[in-house]
């Protein structure tokens, strides 16, 4: 029952995983806290797109969204250190850390 579970979640990082852009888009947030405004131009995708990609990678908790001036200026960023690691390549076929 808890292998299920932990397949179940598996497929849904793999899932959020399959798309070149949501890669892009991760390999800069691993690096540093980016503006909407420099990941559009970067990963080469309408602002549309990147919202419905931001959208599957929130769903697994991949970034946290941090807000500041007015609302024009939203930046995103990888949740945490662990899932840092995990996007570097560390420990991504040990899910049962995620």
């Amino acid at each position: 029952m808890a292998e299920d579970v932990v397949s179940k979640m598996t497929a849904e990082i793999f899932k959020s995983l399959a798309h070149p852009a949501r890669i892009k888009i991760l390999k800069m947030l691993v690096t540093d806290e980016r503006c909407v405004c420099e990941i559009i131009p970067e990963v080469g995708i309408e602002q549309s797109n990147l919202s419905q990609h931001l959208g599957i990678l929130k769903k697994t908790g991949y970034y946290r969204l941090s807000q500041r001036g007015d609302k024009s200026n939203i930046f995103f960023a990888v949740s945490n250190d662990n899932r840092r690691a995990k996007c570097r390549g560390k420990d991504i076929t040990r899910p049962s850390k995620l």
